[in-house]
Formats: C-alpha cells, structure tokens, sequence
C-alpha cells in the first residue's frame, strides 16, 4: 500500500522515497478522468508497478482490466487458443502491478529524473 502526498494536480508515492535515489514521473491520461501524473522513486518498472498498485487501491476507474479480459473471452469464444485470445486482448496495453492490470500504453508517459520546473508544472503550481 502506498501512502500519497497530493500536490496540487500531482500525486506523489512516498512509500521508501528516502531509501531510492532515482526518480521517474508517471503521468497517466485516461478516458476516465483528464489525467494524473504521479511521483515516484526508484527505477522505471518499479514505479510503474507501484502506480498500478496505487490506482487499484484509489483509481479504479482509471484501469482497463474488465476491457481486456471482456476480450479476452470473446476470442476464446471465437476459438483462440489461450496464448492467442491474451496476445489479442492485450494490444496497446500495459500490465503491471501486483495483481498484473492493465493500462492503455498511450495513456502512459514517463518524464525520467524531472526538474523542479516540471514537478510545479504538473502539480499544476506556478512558477
């Protein structure tokens, strides 16, 4: 479980920050809501996985787990093998987190190691 710092517009992950010397933004755009962008520490998986997790606790609306296992039944129904209905339900999509949820890859963008600049910027602060 993450513990969540909001500033602003942005959503910052403080779960072992002091321990992590790498730091990655996440934003997250999605048809459910105009888009988050969260903070995190550590390498890039980590932090994706560590959003995930994070929204599946408080977002989520933002994920797209009934979309790709709806399709993942109906070309089963169609008769696809198992591999082929996981290879075509999963087009465009991203897994992570702990439980493996899905997210739109178009819905996610990294900004590695950002400025204070940026961090104000998507924390919807002015400079």
């Amino acid at each position: 479980m993450s513990n969540e710092i909001k500033q602003g517009k942005l959503i910052i992950l403080t779960d072992n920050a002091w321990l992590k010397s790498e730091k990655h933004m996440v934003h997250i755009t999605s048809g459910h809501f105009t888009w988050l962008s969260f903070l995190g520490f550590g390498h890039e998986d980590e932090v994706l996985d560590e959003v995930i997790d994070h929204m599946v606790e408080h977002y989520p609306n933002g994920l797209y787990d009934a979309e790709v296992n709806e399709e993942f039944e109906r070309l089963k129904a169609e008769g696809a093998s198992d591999d082929e209905a996981w290879e075509g339900s999963a087009i465009d999509m991203i897994c992570g987190g702990n439980c493996g949820n899905w997210l739109r890859a178009e819905e996610v963008h990294f900004t590695f190691n950002p400025s204070r600049e940026e961090i104000k910027r998507y924390s919807g602060e002015e400079l």
